[in-house]
């Protein structure tokens, strides 16, 4: 409840990465706000529906996947994080990489 439809929130992740979590209306989504193609920050567009990156025009759909500019052309989409709900609160999954 504390994303509306069609707005999105940052959250900082463990080892410095942010994930973008948006109510596209249809599901919550936690994605990279990182574009796969030069690592711009990507922002959600309501009104049309889709991700954007401004640097190069990359488009991605609501789950991430991209759909035209570079990213489309590189077959590179958004990674996508798993969210858990528990109760009222959602839990964004991350892998966590120990090295011995």
């Amino acid at each position: 409840t504390d994303i509306p439809v069609g707005k999105g929130k940052l959250y900082e992740l463990p080892g410095g990465g942010t994930a973008l979590v948006t109510n596209t209306g249809a599901e919550v989504v936690a994605l990279s706000n990182v574009c796969p193609h030069l690592g711009c920050k990507v922002h959600w567009e309501e009104d049309k529906r889709q991700f954007f990156c401004p640097c190069h025009g990359g488009v991605f759909n609501p789950g991430g996947t991209a759909t035209s500019g570079p990213p489309a052309d590189e077959k590179k989409d958004l990674k996508k994080f798993a969210l858990k709900k528990v109760g009222e609160n959602l839990f964004i999954e991350i892998e966590e990489i120990v090295r011995l």
